[in-house]
């Protein structure tokens, strides 16, 4: 069941922190998703909750450590459900109905701006940072059985959506070719999901200071590119948009930093030693740089340019 995906109550507090500082990332349009937009929210959500089964170890499994080849230990999972992640999971996939519906959009434009590009941009980091804190449980049959896992439902979905690229805009096989390697709209997920997982196992049982500082440089590179994209190449004015988005929107700079970020939650780090006062403190100031950095944006772009990651 997808909804075996569940947090460890010592980290619920740490997590809700993490999504203030980091609550960006889940872009809330697709330029080129024309009149699929419906099935491709749709979908989006149902393989990223499908995605989350092949980091959900059985309820036996949990009450153990898992060493997968690696020197490092990471502390047992209690067995049970956590529901705030349930509901959270739930108000979620709420989030991207209303995000892609542009509901707001029709009733006050600086609502929807503060919106599809503030507040719902934290749907895959959400998604992202579960996989990488359910790291262990996945691959405790090896890297290999839980690539082709990811490969197999990735396989099914682009069969799926084909017909769309075919049918959708001007057809040509180097179009066929980019989205059977990148994903066709929202299915970009799963290839940033497997190469982030398998980087992920490289660098397991580096330092959690090294792995933090390799995730944070990529994630700063992947930010740099949006904004030089967006504000001094011009992103509306770009050809072939969704072919520059998959510069920031990969494995690389947009999978891995929060896989990490996610595993780092689990290892243990400095969230467990800070009591709620200076979470809330953490939590507040991500919020405030959320609500600077969507404001700037509108404030310059209107409802231009492609915002994925958040600084």
């Amino acid at each position: 069941d997808p909804r075996n995906c569940i947090f460890s109550t010592s980290v619920k507090t740490g997590f809700t922190k993490v999504l203030g500082r980091h609550s960006g990332s889940a872009a809330a349009r697709d330029p080129e998703r024309g009149d699929a937009g419906e099935s491709h929210q749709w979908c989006f959500f149902r393989f990223a909750r499908l995605s989350c089964r092949n980091f959900a170890a059985p309820a036996q499994d949990r009450l153990m450590s898992f060493s997968t080849g690696s020197s490092v230990t990471l502390p047992p999972l209690p067995p049970g459900r956590l529901p705030a992640v349930d509901w959270g999971r739930l108000g979620l996939a709420m989030v991207v109905v209303v995000g892609h519906a542009g509901l707001f959009k029709d009733v006050h434009i600086p609502t929807h701006a503060g919106f599809a590009n503030g507040f719902a941009r934290i749907v895959v980091p959400f998604f992202m940072i579960v996989s990488g804190y359910f790291f262990d449980s996945a691959m405790r049959r090896g890297p290999s059985v839980w690539a082709a896992g990811v490969l197999r439902l990735y396989m099914f979905w682009t069969a799926v959506f084909l017909p769309l690229v075919v049918l959708i805009g001007d057809f040509s096989f180097a179009k066929l070719g980019f989205y059977i390697l990148t994903g066709y709209a929202h299915l970009w997920y799963l290839p940033a999901l497997l190469g982030a997982g398998l980087m992920l196992w490289v660098v397991r049982d580096w330092s959690s200071a090294r792995i933090f500082r390799v995730a944070l440089g990529l994630f700063l590179i992947g930010f740099t590119i949006q904004y030089v994209l967006n504000f001094l190449v011009g992103f509306d004015q770009l050809t072939h948009r969704n072919g520059w988005i998959v510069l920031l929107r990969n494995f690389a700079f947009f999978g891995f930093p929060y896989m990490a970020l996610g595993y780092l939650l689990r290892r243990g780090t400095v969230l467990d030693q800070l009591g709620s006062p200076a979470l809330l403190g953490f939590l507040a100031l991500g919020v405030v740089i959320m609500t600077g950095e969507v404001w700037l944006n509108y404030h310059f772009l209107i409802l231009g340019g492609y915002f994925d990651l958040i600084g």
